[in-house]
């Protein structure tokens, strides 16, 4: 009484509508609580019978069955008399004092009769239906009508939760709200009540209503989830669901799939961003080519994505491997992926109107087809065929280097070329960098020289290197040799008209050179065209000899904003912006861990932005001592790869020798040396000495 009285105050404030659940709430706390002491077992006169207070009302124990045979059970206790204006227990049993009907205003309830208008009949019944009959049960209390009580003889209300069948009807354990069958069960087979609503555990774990069938039952959420085909459903109230159509597992809805029923859509189909689908058999998956089926079990039907095809549009299996069917721009290797250009080594070329990238002859695609590997057994990057694991031929698109190595462009070892035998080759003396064989092929010259251009609209096909600037005698030429780039030196005032471009004086009004140079009318430049940028009073262009050892990239009027060597200029300057020695482009100046790439002689090590001596060894990688040129190994551990050793030691490593045979080999070779020879100089001492003798 004080827990409801308590909970009165809040009930009135709620709206009728939250008033089921307000009650349904007081309803599990009322059997929350711990049962009264209410019937008392034994022999002794008014004492139930031993095991028979098993009627719970309202949480209190009640007798069914009375320990004197001549007392009667009347309101769920034993009574040794009936009131004065009658008997309540009609034909009450010899042995327990059960009654076989009720009087007026009682109903029969469990063996006794219970006072409809007073506690605990009250509890059960609210409305009198004739001379011992209830006619309206209190279903929010935990009780609903028996169908089959017609007479005063038969149990107007059941418990919930009775599991023991009365008139061939029960209720569920662990219910505290149902819904009554509106008929008895026959035979063997008793109806069993519908729960609404379930108390808790004895540990005060919740319970909820679990429906399988048409049956309810009353489960713990971890009971629910542990058997397949059912979830905890939170729609409308928590209970315990189970799943509709062809989901074998499902979350959070009956048609929410997380597996399927393997006979008739067998494949889960994922829905958006969802960790639920949907089930579909394969033709309802691949019908538009945007899924696949994937038969490892659970089977699933896929987006193209999924299935090892990046952005494919569309995809399909032919012969049981998943391939591109539509791409947006071209398609990848083996038709295993959708992209935007070739990957390196690859080729792009039209097969059936559609643009397919192919790996180039000497190559093959990858296992996970995004890239194309060299399809040799030669343990050197990019060979296709060696000797003693010796590389003597690379892969189409690659050259050899001195040192047996393959590399893809020559001229990134200073003083060598790709010659047309596939090798790279030094250039000519006279060059320091070069594209081919001759002297008039040379990219960049030695200190002391500069680059004249054979076609100054075509660098790419090299120049001779000729004297450095000199001051003329004549009334045109170099006033002054004042610019100095790579150690040599080039003109920074001229005579007469003319203006220093490139560092050399030139005619500026000349229809091929008009508007690249603002003259200061002193024989110098104040300003320069786009695509040229002033240093030392003459305009330099950007990208050709010798202007980009010193500028990348300039504004509209001429000033450098960007170093060759990657930094900032300082208001056109880049005389003061060095990058550290390792570093030929950096990030910062003149820090050792800020290089983007390595000067010649050095390799990138793991460490961000650090280069290493081709001669020094840095974490997992080992360097090579007399190397001048070299890269990391593509594997990130063991040897540099080197491009050129010192004095002609081409052998590229510990690995290679001058002789093209490993050292394993020549070990091997001297052993048998030293065992021939010994066995010769045992032969000779045995031929003079022993056979003198004889």
């Amino acid at each position: 009484m004080c827990l409801c009285s308590s909970l009165l105050p809040m009930y009135l404030l709620i709206s009728m509508f939250d008033k089921t659940f307000f009650l349904i709430f007081v309803l599990q706390s009322v059997l929350a609580q711990p049962r009264e002491a209410t019937c008392t077992p034994g022999e002794a006169t008014t004492n139930c019978k031993a095991g028979e207070c098993n009627v719970w009302i309202n949480g209190k124990d009640y007798c069914s069955g009375c320990a004197i045979n001549t007392e009667f059970l009347i309101n769920g206790a034993c009574t040794n008399a009936n009131d004065d204006s009658g008997e309540i227990c009609t034909a009450p049993s010899q042995a327990d004092g059960t009654c076989a009907s009720c009087k007026e205003g009682y109903f029969l309830h469990e063996g006794g009769c219970y006072k409809i208008a007073q506690e605990p009949g009250s509890f059960i019944c609210s409305s009198a239906g004739g001379a011992g009959l209830c006619s309206a049960c209190k279903n929010d209390n935990g009780f609903f009508k028996n169908p089959s009580a017609a007479d005063a003889t038969k149990q107007s209300c059941i418990a919930c939760n009775r599991t023991e069948p009365i008139d061939n009807v029960k209720g569920v354990d662990g219910c505290t709200v149902c819904n009554g069958p509106s008929e008895a069960g026959s035979g063997g087979n008793p109806k069993i009540t519908t729960c609404q609503t379930c108390s808790p555990t004895e540990d005060q774990t919740e319970r909820i209503v679990k429906t399988a069938n048409e049956v309810t039952s009353c489960v713990t959420e971890a009971q629910c989830t542990a058997e397949e085909g059912f979830f905890v459903d939170n729609n409308g109230g928590k209970k315990c669901t189970e799943c509709a159509g062809d989901c074998k597992t499902c979350k959070g809805g009956a048609n929410k799939c997380t597996s399927c029923k393997p006979e008739t859509n067998p494949y889960w189909k994922q829905d958006n961003n969802l960790d639920t689908g949907t089930c579909v058999n394969a033709e309802q998956c691949t019908g538009t080519n945007e899924y696949y089926t994937d038969d490892a079990e659970p089977k699933s039907c896929k987006p193209c994505r999924e299935g090892g095809v990046r952005d494919c549009t569309k995809c399909e299996k032919v012969e049981e491997n998943l391939v591109c069917k539509e791409c947006p721009a071209k398609f990848g290797l083996g038709k295993k992926s959708c992209i935007e250009a070739c990957p390196e080594n690859s080729t792009e070329s039209d097969e059936e109107s559609k643009k397919v990238c192919k790996c180039n002859a000497d190559f093959k695609p990858s296992e996970d087809f995004t890239e194309c590997i060299v399809d040799s057994v030669c343990k050197t990057p990019y060979c296709k065929t060696c000797s003693n694991e010796v590389c003597t031929a690379c892969a189409g698109g690659y050259y050899l280097t001195p040192t047996n190595q393959c590399i893809s462009d020559c001229t990134t070892i200073k003083g060598y070329y790709g010659d047309t035998d596939k090798k790279c080759k030094a250039c000519n003396s006279e060059c320091a960098e070069c594209v081919g064989a001759a002297s008039t092929q040379c990219s960049a010259c030695r200190a002391g020289k500069m680059l004249q251009y054979a076609k100054p609209d075509s660098p790419a096909e090299g120049g001779t290197c000729v004297g450095q600037c000199t001051t003329s005698s004549q009334v045109t030429g170099c006033k002054t040799c004042g610019a100095k780039i790579g150690g040599t030196d080039y003109c920074s005032q001229c005579k007469g008209e003319q203006v220093p471009i490139n560092g050399v004086c030139a005619d500026n009004s000349a229809a091929s050179r008009a508007n690249i140079c603002t003259s200061d009318n002193n024989g110098g430049c104040t300003g320069c065209a786009n695509g040229y940028f002033l240093f030392a009073s003459g305009c330099y262009k950007i990208g050709q000899q010798p202007g980009k050892q010193v500028c990348a990239q300039a504004d509209g009027s001429g000033e450098c904003q960007k170093c060759a060597n990657g930094l900032q200029a300082r208001g056109g300057d880049c005389s003061t912006s060095t990058c550290h020695s390792t570093c030929a482009t950096c990030s910062a100046a003149d820090q050792e861990d800020k290089c983007t790439t390595c000067a010649t002689g050095h390799y990138k090590t793991a460490q961000e932005g650090i280069c290493a001596s081709c001669e020094n060894s840095n974490g997992d990688i080992t360097g090579v001592k007399n190397c001048l040129d070299c890269a990391p190994p593509s594997s990130g551990s063991g040897s540099v790869l080197c491009y050129l050793m010192k004095g002609g030691d081409n052998t590229g490593g510990d690995s290679t020798n001058k002789s093209g045979l490993s050292t394993g080999a020549i070990a091997g070779i001297s052993v048998a040396v030293v065992v021939v020879v010994g066995g010769l100089v045992g032969f000779l001492c045995w031929w003079f000495l022993c056979r003198g003798k004889a």
